[in-house]
């Protein structure tokens, strides 16, 4: 607060980059300025869903640790109009794989520990999945789960805790009815956060 800043074009280079992986994002009160994080992507805002809906995963850290290092991620996500099959609506399908990666030791207890009795190495995460109003599908490697649902940014919103063993993978299924214009619709829009680990 006391210090002086570099000149702008500085600030540009060290921190575009932080802006353009979404790690660095702003708001202000001001509409003028505002305007301005917007302008230069720093908003964060989640897009309009539009007919071929739109799918957005991210990872809470519910284990009071830094084991979030070590989360891997791998997302799909099809627009599948349903063709060849009979009377069914096109749906948004989206899969994610998350791996915890820690291990279970070798590493201090404020990385791989947790405040919840879990052993060393097990990830407690608090995993939310975003996407259109009719979830008609949710699974955990092929088991049906229940989501709480939510609303966020005019998209629905769908998440509960889950638990990671080290070395532990998981795959979640999410399936989204989506309306007759769909089936003239773009790609679905995809909106990730940032992991720890670029």
């Amino acid at each position: 607060l006391t210090s002086s800043l570099p000149a702008p074009h500085v600030i540009a280079r060290d921190f575009g980059p932080l802006v353009a992986e979404q790690r660095l994002l702003g708001w202000m009160s001001r509409p003028e300025e505002q305007n301005l994080i917007e302008r230069t992507g720093m908003a964060g805002a989640l897009p309009e869903l539009g007919d071929g809906g739109g799918f957005g995963v991210s990872v809470t850290n519910g284990g009071n640790s830094k084991i979030d290092y070590f989360l891997e991620r791998d997302v799909e996500v099809v627009l599948d109009t349903g063709a060849g099959s009979s009377a069914r609506e096109p749906r948004l399908v989206a899969e994610v794989v998350l791996t915890n990666t820690a291990p279970s030791d070798g590493v201090p207890d404020y990385v791989i520990g947790n405040a919840f009795g879990l052993p060393r190495g097990t990830s407690r995460s608090l995993v939310s999945f975003y996407g259109p109003p009719g979830l008609v599908l949710a699974e955990r490697d092929g088991v049906p789960i229940d989501l709480q649902e939510f609303a966020e940014a005019g998209w629905s919103g769908y998440r509960d805790y889950f638990v990671f063993g080290p070395g532990e993978s998981s795959t979640f299924r999410l399936e989204f009815s989506l309306g007759p214009a769909a089936l003239a619709a773009d790609e679905p829009h995809v909106y990730l956060q940032p992991l720890a680990r670029p």
